[in-house]
């Protein structure tokens, strides 16, 4: 998983701070998992994996669909990381 913060990436013009709400719409996001402070969010396909905290993006980045088919696989695939996806590495 490769995540950034950098508002130059997107995925279908969603982009770190664009609200939950249009990724929701546009990247056809599931049911989040809430992990430590954040929520986490996978699109449909599984193919994109979304950091969010309040209504706002943190993080987007591509995700590896064959391991994250499912809410099960997805969960696995977010602690696989460790500290890292518990917030651990979250700057204030």
């Amino acid at each position: 998983m490769i995540l950034t913060a950098n508002p130059f990436y997107r995925f279908d013009g969603i982009k770190p701070g664009s609200s939950l709400n249009s990724a929701r719409g546009k990247l056809g996001l599931q049911r989040g998992l809430h992990i430590g402070l954040n929520w986490w969010y996978f699109s449909s396909d599984g193919g994109i994996v979304v950091k969010v905290r309040g209504n706002k993006v943190l993080e987007i980045g591509p995700a590896n669909a064959r391991f994250t088919q499912g809410r099960h696989n997805q969960l696995r695939f977010l602690k696989s990381f460790g500290s890292f996806a518990l917030g651990a590495g979250d700057m204030p």
